[in-house]
């Protein structure tokens, strides 16, 4: 049986660092949408 649980952990840790890095982008632009008054429910159209 091989012996591949490093590669285990080391995926699930990449996967923590992308996922982790995907949530902040999101939580970053939300904060700069809400600065700039850009909110998604306050869209107007001409």
């Amino acid at each position: 049986m091989p012996d591949n649980a490093g590669y285990m952990f080391a995926a699930y840790i990449a996967a923590a660092v992308i996922f982790g890095g995907y949530v902040i982008a999101l939580i970053m632009r939300a904060r700069t949408m809400t600065r700039r008054g850009d909110a998604i429910d306050t869209v107007t159209r001409p």
